[in-house]
């Protein structure tokens, strides 16, 4: 069993939302031709650590394994953005540094169970705890210490939303409060601060966004105001994100597994699933209530979020068409423009049929976040039950990205965390027996990975699927994509 050490953190802040007001000034003016940060153009080795024994095994597991959680899909195999910002603030602040350590024997326990690694997690954690809580006590350590600070508390953060320890919400919690009080200096001696900034609140929306769309009660955003500050569209932030490879200049970001566009639809699809649940909760008490989404509300969402179909880095349906030349047997060179991809976006599979096809990881990731938006849209907001014929085409439409899962052998890739959001959600709506089978298959193969909240939802769709079999034909309109009615497991966990 994992350990619940890792307490709660609080921040003691006026500043209780974002303040858009002096959003402009979030990141200074830059030309093009700035210099990148230290931690982007030298990364911080492991060896510069000097460490031996477990601290470098835990380090060296933290690089290799869990890092890429943060960040499955990477620029390239040997570059992690994510790796480098902590490493870099990790080598002068010990709290990050036994933050990353906890995080490195926490993974490494997952897989050999050595009590060993277990108590040098908690160990770990205990003092990054320790030394963390009195920094926050000082509000002056604090302005000194934020990038830092936000970075352990991320990392927190995401440790506990994989994990049993149901303590993600304070963390984030935490973390939104720091990045709507503090704005760096609007100069160029601030440049450092202001791409991990931007890296944090990248970071910090990939969970958020998660959490509203799967969490029972959504995330951490107490008012529509807030989501709105969160989606608001920063002056420069994509200059910097692009700097340190982590959005493509095609617009896709590979820590969110999306568009920055999408990112910016979905926070508002969260924005009106919140309004759902009000009008569930007033319903309890007022059976003349009436959803605050009136049509026209309901009609640009919907071609916003339609508009997003519309982008591909290769192919819409994630298969690697054999004569472009993105295909690894195809010799033809890119168009002009053309961002190079990581090997690790294309990988070649073998179907149980016998066939090799090569898919496209980003444009799998990409669509599937689209068309798990349009079956929001239509089930819980539009309240169509399952079995319409629109919902189990948006319901295939996600599985038939889904090829992998016809693979002659079982693939475990980090990717699969991304997709764990789209498809919980698919999972909500599937009523035939090939399809739950399917989705039930994606979540076993991230129960191999040692993920604890694939195992969370697979009882949880396991369970809401009973319920509707021994309901669907008494019941006028279909109330199964509700997550958070009285009966639901009490796990706040998110699909991590």
């Amino acid at each position: 069993m994992e350990s619940d050490s890792a307490d709660a953190l609080t921040i003691d802040s006026s500043t209780n939302s974002f303040d858009i007001s002096h959003i402009n000034n979030i990141f200074p003016v830059v030309s093009t031709h700035t210099r990148l940060p230290y931690f982007i153009s030298r990364p911080v080795s492991i060896d510069s650590f000097q460490f031996s024994g477990n601290h470098k095994k835990y380090l060296e597991y933290f690089c290799d394994d869990f890092a890429r959680v943060i960040c499955p899909l990477t620029p390239t195999p040997d570059l992690n953005p994510a790796k480098d910002i902590l490493l870099y603030y990790a080598r002068d602040n010990n709290y990050l540094l036994c933050a990353v350590l906890s995080c490195g024997a926490l993974q490494l326990h997952r897989k050999s169970h050595d009590p060993r690694d277990e108590a040098n997690y908690c160990n770990y954690l205990s003092t990054c705890i320790q030394l963390l809580s009195s920094v926050l006590a000082d509000e002056a350590k604090i302005k000194e210490k934020i990038e830092p600070m936000i970075l352990t508390i991320l990392l927190l953060t995401s440790y506990t939303a994989m994990s049993n320890i149901q303590k993600w919400r304070p963390h984030l919690k935490a973390v939104k409060e720091l990045l709507a009080a503090y704005v760096p200096p609007a100069d160029k001696s601030s440049l450092d601060s202001a791409y991990v900034m931007a890296f944090c609140r990248a970071w910090y929306t990939s969970i958020e966004v998660i959490a509203g769309l799967t969490a029972p009660h959504g995330g951490t955003a107490e008012s529509e105001d807030e989501i709105d500050s969160i989606i608001f569209d920063i002056p420069n932030l994509k200059f910097y994100l692009e700097g340190m490879r982590i959005s493509r200049k095609d617009d896709f970001n590979i820590l969110y597994g999306y568009t920055n566009r999408l990112a910016m639809t979905l926070q508002k699809t969260v924005k009106y699933m919140r309004r759902v649940r009000a009008y569930r909760e007033e319903l309890k008490h007022n059976p003349y209530a009436k959803p605050d989404i009136d049509l026209e509300e309901y009609g640009k969402m919907f071609q916003e979020i339609w508009q997003n179909e519309k982008f591909y880095v290769i192919s819409k349906d994630g298969i690697i068409p054999r004569d472009h030349f993105m295909h690894p047997d195809n010799n033809s060179e890119p168009p002009p423009g053309f961002q190079p991809l990581s090997s690790e976006a294309i990988e070649k599979i073998v179907l149980k049929t016998g066939e090799e096809v090569c898919i496209s990881w980003y444009d799998i990731s990409h669509q599937s976040f689209v068309w798990a938006a349009i079956l929001v849209m239509l089930s819980m907001m539009a309240q169509l039950p399952k079995k319409h014929y629109m919902v189990q085409q948006a319901v295939h439409k996600v599985l038939d990205l889904m090829v992998f899962l016809h693979s002659k052998n079982r693939i475990t890739g980090y990717v699969l965390m991304l997709l764990q959001c789209s498809m919980y959600i698919t999972g909500l709506n599937c009523i035939n027996t090939e399809d739950r089978r399917l989705v039930l298959k994606f979540f076993d193969n991230l129960n191999v990975m040692g993920n604890v909240s694939a195992s969370v939802n697979t009882e949880k769709l396991k369970r809401k699927w009973k319920r509707y079999d021994e309901n669907r034909n008494n019941i006028p309109f279909d109330k199964e994509f509700d997550d958070f009615d009285e009966e639901e497991l009490p796990e706040d966990i998110i699909s991590y």
